[in-house]
């Protein structure tokens, strides 16, 4: 264990890079991201606080809708607003998600997640990019026009 707690940063900044390569070879969407020592990396979906996470552990790959306004009502709002479009957000992205209010918390999350992939096994690795890079373009697809419309309205 404390071997692997040494190389995190090493192997995360590796797996990311390889992602992004992948991504990057499908998709503009992260072509101004760098790789990161972090669990996760974040990709712009138009609107501050709202954002497409790809997230790699030692127990499981996911895409997420993460929603950080900073204030826990603006979070709720937002989420609630994208919740109100799930059944079109879910036939666009072709799965269901875990839609997370998370209420009692600041922040909220909409998950498409794959369990028993571990980032410290390189022989994941070519099952967890093809999952993220799968999973990042259709939730980017799915979210784009409505977080598009959110921003609009919370302009107003």
């Amino acid at each position: 264990m404390k071997k692997e707690y040494a190389e995190r940063p090493t192997v995360r900044k590796e797996f990311w890079t390889q992602l992004l390569e992948a991504l990057n070879s499908k998709s503009p969407l992260a072509q101004n991201v760098g790789a990161s020592t972090d669990a996760w990396i974040g990709l712009a979906l138009g609107m501050s606080g709202v954002s497409l996470n790809l997230v790699a552990t030692r127990e499981y790959v996911r895409a997420e809708i993460y929603i950080n306004r900073g204030e826990a009502d603006k979070n709720k709002r937002a989420f609630d607003f994208l919740s109100a479009r799930k059944e079109e957000i879910e036939k666009a992205v072709g799965t269901q998600l875990d839609w997370a209010r998370m209420d009692g918390q600041v922040t909220c999350r909409i998950k498409f997640e794959k369990r028993g992939l571990n980032i410290f096994k390189q022989a994941d690795w070519n099952e967890m990019i093809a999952f993220l890079v799968d999973a990042a373009l259709r939730m980017h697809a799915a979210f784009r026009e409505p977080v598009q419309e959110l921003r609009r309205l919370r302009a107003q």
